[in-house]
């Protein structure tokens, strides 16, 4: 075919919002303009991950189909965000006009688009690289907050005293609930005529998991409630300081199963 007269003139082209333009895979036969509207370009890797990009007006599609200078399928799919306007350009029409360039242009052009395509493989493994490694974060980040938040039920002595006046002594409690962020002791009310239990106030704790493995820690009172019946006040408490073997020790009992 090498006679304009049969080959496809460049024609537009509507598409609805949310209407497929280009499905990868199928074989490319022509280039699109952008006149109007935002198109949606968008990749599916072999590990399920994807690489996209939103288009507007004056940008061209399935410019690399034609680059290749055969009918091959789209490397990509594209989608139309809004009503969208496109110029339709055939690939003969296109390589015609081509092969009317000078000898040195064209090798100009194709050393150029060796350089593209291998800039454009690149920049896809990279995006998804970078996808892999936010999704691997926030798998942690989520995984951490599980952990810091998860309360486990216990019913455990422990001994207590006041961080600013250790020199009163430790009176006993019973921790209730724990977990990496905090800890739920329930004392005796007359314990409250010792030292202060009010919240802000620090004390230092000490107990035995019942693995068997010993645990010191400080915890700040967040919340009170006392119990007139039985007599005792149940204290919410937050973590502020906890060492590092102690800290291990009970990530290691806080572990499910």
């Amino acid at each position: 075919m090498n006679s304009k007269e049969t080959i496809p003139t460049a024609k537009n082209l509507q598409y609805k919002k949310g209407e497929l333009i280009i499905k990868e895979g199928n074989f490319g036969i022509a280039v699109y303009r952008i006149v109007s509207g935002k198109v949606r370009i968008y990749t599916e890797s072999k590990e399920g991950g994807v690489f996209e990009s939103i288009l507007g007006p004056g940008k061209i599609l399935g410019d690399m189909t034609f680059w290749h200078r055969a009918n091959e399928p789209y490397l990509f799919s594209a989608v139309a965000l809004e009503d969208t306007d496109l110029e339709v350009w055939h690939l003969q029409r296109l390589l015609i006009e081509y092969e009317r360039i000078s000898p040195i242009m064209r090798y100009l052009s194709d050393q150029t688009l060796k350089r593209i395509k291998k800039m454009n493989k690149l920049l896809i493994h990279l995006n998804l690289k970078k996808d892999e490694k936010e999704r691997d974060l926030v798998e942690e980040i989520n995984a951490s907050s599980l952990r810091l938040f998860y309360r486990r039920k216990l019913d455990l002595d422990c001994l207590y005293q006041p961080c600013d006046h250790p020199s009163k002594g430790a009176l006993s409690g019973r921790i209730k609930d724990i977990s990496l962020g905090g800890v739920g002791l329930e004392v005796m009310s007359k314990n409250t005529a010792f030292f202060p239990h009010k919240i802000g106030v620090e004390f230092h704790l000490e107990t035995d998991l019942p693995n068997g493995q010993r645990i010191d820690f400080i915890a700040k009172i967040v919340s009170a409630k006392k119990e007139d019946i039985k007599g005792k006040l149940l204290l919410g408490m937050s973590l502020t300081n906890i060492s590092d073997e102690s800290g291990k020790r009970l990530g290691f009992f806080m572990l499910p199963g």
